[in-house]
């Protein structure tokens, strides 16, 4: 990875505090009022958000594609609705950062993933990081 990439990856990350962003919806999803968007309830999930963007290069001017995953948190129920609430949210984090509002960032397309567990969260996420 080159220094621009690195440096944008980190301002990234310093700038989502994603734990705090994303724990509102997290607790949501623990102890929402029961509806009929809820579709895993009985024990507990592990998730993570995937964006794929487009950001624009400054040295080069060209666009490059990256994968920008939240971090994985647990959570006992989630509807459609919390789905797209934590994918809205994690997109407007990313455009509201440096790497996003500086280098022109697009999001392309975005995925709120839903594992048994925290191990294949987590394997299933590092993919995405190390595709890069």
């Amino acid at each position: 990875m080159n220094d621009s990439l690195i440096k944008a990856d980190k301002e990234l990350r310093d700038s989502i505090k994603l734990a705090d962003s994303l724990d509102k919806f997290y607790q949501l999803g623990k102890y929402a009022p029961e509806n009929n968007n809820i579709i895993k309830e009985a024990s507990a999930k592990y998730f993570f958000v995937l964006l794929k963007v487009t950001q624009t290069e400054p040295v080069s001017g060209k666009d490059e594609l990256y994968n920008y995953c939240t971090k994985i948190q647990e959570i006992s129920k989630l509807g459609e609705d919390l789905k797209y609430r934590l994918m809205d949210e994690a997109q407007e984090i990313y455009l509201a950062s440096p790497a996003g509002s500086l280098h022109n960032g697009r999001v392309t397309a975005r995925e709120c993933l839903i594992f048994g567990s925290y191990q294949e969260a987590s394997k299933e996420r590092e993919k995405y990081l190390l595709q890069q």
